[in-house]
């Protein structure tokens, strides 16, 4: 059980880098680039809550409050 614990733990991490990622790349695409609206809604989701990473600044704090955003998140809706 404690491993499958840290799997989890692990996973959420990588799912909290790959949405900064996501995130960020969008950033970059031109504004008349059209975002589908579901993953508008996650992008709008995710920089409520992380700003664009345009300084030098640790990603510590970022990654936590997506990794929170990841385990209250509901998938069904």
């Amino acid at each position: 059980a404690n491993k499958l614990l840290a799997v989890i733990d692990n996973a959420e991490y990588i799912l909290a880098i790959e949405l900064m990622a996501a995130a960020q790349a969008h950033d970059f695409l031109s504004d008349r680039a059209a975002r589908a609206p579901g993953t508008d809604a996650i992008y709008r989701a995710i920089r409520q809550r992380v700003a664009h990473y345009g300084d030098d600044r640790p990603l510590s704090w970022d990654m936590e409050k997506l990794r929170d955003f990841i385990r209250e998140a509901d998938v069904g809706q």
